[in-house]
């Protein structure tokens, strides 16, 4: 990303290509349908990202998610966000889908852009860890029912997801968590996911870690 000029960002950052409609079976025979989210659903999926954030409120952990309000999800999810719902129309997960742009600022700078905002990361992990140079899908507000998440929906939803930025021509992935998230932070770094920044927001706790996935 080297000479990449974020005045191009409008350029590069072009509509989203056809939303995702599909249908997830598990081996376990449950099967969930995906959709766009609405206005309508804005409430239920606040109420589902509180619930499925409480288990590390529990260990005393504070993340953004976990005092989300309606306004905050309904800026992701009604433009590009997704709702689960079970064979019942059940909500039992949610995740949305953005672009972003990453480039090196500096030799412990890092800048992500995603749709129309910005945040300067300070640069860790490897410094040969190659940055790709197009666009970065971006996955971010996931979660799953609490009864749901050892049916594996979280991973199948990952899948759909990467499968998508893959099929629409994106250079890679892109997301934000914590460490202290444990299980979570581990399992990003299992599908390939690599820290390449940190930053801390106004009024959290902890780092927020940059994580990427080149599809190259």
């Amino acid at each position: 990303m080297e000479g990449f000029s974020f005045q191009a960002i409008g350029a590069m950052l072009a509509a989203v290509p056809t939303p995702l409609k599909t249908d997830i079976h598990l081996p376990s025979g449950e099967s969930f349908s995906v959709r766009l989210g609405k206005t309508e659903d804005v409430s239920g999926v606040t109420r589902l990202i509180h619930a499925a954030f409480s288990i590390w409120k529990e260990q005393g952990l504070t993340l953004g998610p976990m005092n989300q309000t309606d306004d905050e999800t309904a800026a992701h999810l009604v433009s590009r966000g997704y709702v689960v719902e079970d064979r019942k129309g059940a909500l039992v997960g949610t995740f949305s889908l953005g672009e972003g742009l990453v480039k090196r600022t500096g030799k412990t700078t890092i800048r992500f852009r995603e749709d129309g905002d910005s945040i300067e990361c300070f640069r860790i992990g490897s410094n040969q860890t190659i940055l790709p140079s197009g666009r970065l899908l971006v996955f971010r507000k996931a979660a799953v029912a609490l009864d749901a998440a050892k049916s594996g929906l979280g991973s199948k939803l990952y899948t759909l997801a990467e499968g998508f930025g893959r099929e629409n021509g994106y250079s890679g992935m892109v997301l934000q968590t914590v460490k202290e998230a444990g299980w979570l932070y581990d399992w990003y770094v299992r599908l390939g996911f690599k820290p390449i920044g940190t930053y801390r927001y106004p009024g959290r706790e902890v780092d927020t870690i940059l994580m990427i996935k080149s599809f190259g």
